[in-house]
């Protein structure tokens, strides 16, 4: 959203594949460009009140992410900091639009990880030195439906305190089907021009985007309850490809759909249906 706004009213510039995962892509911009994504809750310092300082002469609007890391954050303070620092950025008179989580996935917020990023993620979240995907997945798929469950209970219970002392705020359907009308809001609010030659780039780039954003809402509604009922039902299907988070996933809709444990002998997965029919329990 705010590489978005930043794009639409010529604050930042073009970028050469603001969908790609690494480069110059949407995220790849800094302070110089008036936007940053600075830590509240960083070991070593808060990044946000670092920022909004090293940046007071900067001219023009200021265009920044600033975000809780629950990496350093217990659950519990989650939501009590994310309050905090929005509470101090009013202070500052900064404009804040929240967007606000209303569906339980991804769960954990999984991005497309590649495993090895998986494996650091999770030690973290189970608390546990493994580095066996068998014992890793049969813990997290005991916690990974909570879990969603919770962050979006906690989420609506912050956001109900929040919404109306802030400038704006969107749900993340909201963004994810409509973020035309998101961006106009907001620029409309703040009294910011949209230029019209960066709205016709920007279409296409956000229409790759929802279109992304649509498959995996479709995994998580249909497809895994596809591949869940092949299982049980020992129906033939090949399964896709599926990354440690998708393989957590798959265990932990069985038990929630199925009432059915898949007790794996080792790390593999395999990706045939009737294969894991032999496993569930």
């Amino acid at each position: 959203m705010d590489w978005s706004f930043g794009y639409l009213t010529g604050k930042v510039p073009v970028v050469d594949n603001p969908m790609g995962g690494n480069g110059n892509n949407a995220h790849g911009h800094n302070m110089k460009n008036g936007m940053i994504h600075p830590i509240w809750n960083h070991p070593r310092g808060n990044r946000v009140k670092e920022w909004l300082n090293d940046s007071k002469d900067y001219k023009g609007i200021k265009t920044f992410y600033p975000f809780v890391n629950g990496n350093f954050a217990m659950d519990n303070l989650f939501y009590d900091l994310n309050k905090e620092m929005i509470e101090y950025l009013l202070e500052q008179d900064v404009k804040v639009f929240l967007l606000q989580p209303t569906t339980p996935y991804p769960y954990l917020g999984a991005r497309f990880w590649k495993d090895a990023d998986h494996i650091d993620f999770f030690q973290r979240y189970l608390k546990t030195d493994s580095t066996s995907f068998k014992k890793i997945r049969e813990l997290a798929s005991f916690r990974v439906i909570a879990n969603a469950k919770k962050s979006v209970e906690d989420a609506d219970k912050f956001h109900s305190q929040m919404n109306s002392k802030v400038t704006g705020s969107f749900t993340d359907t909201d963004w994810q089907t409509k973020p035309e009308d998101c961006i106009k809001s907001i620029c409309d609010t703040l009294g910011v021009e949209i230029l019209s030659d960066r709205l016709e780039q920007w279409r296409p780039i956000t229409e790759k985007w929802t279109g992304n954003m649509a498959r995996v809402n479709k995994w998580y509604q249909q497809g895994i309850n596809e591949i869940t009922t092949a299982i049980v039902e020992n129906n033939p299907m090949a399964l896709p490809k599926l990354d440690l988070m998708g393989q957590i996933t798959i265990m932990a809709h069985l038990m929630k759909d199925h009432g059915k444990r898949l007790i794996l002998p080792t790390d593999d997965f395999p990706l045939d249906s009737q294969h894991l029919n032999r496993y569930i329990k």
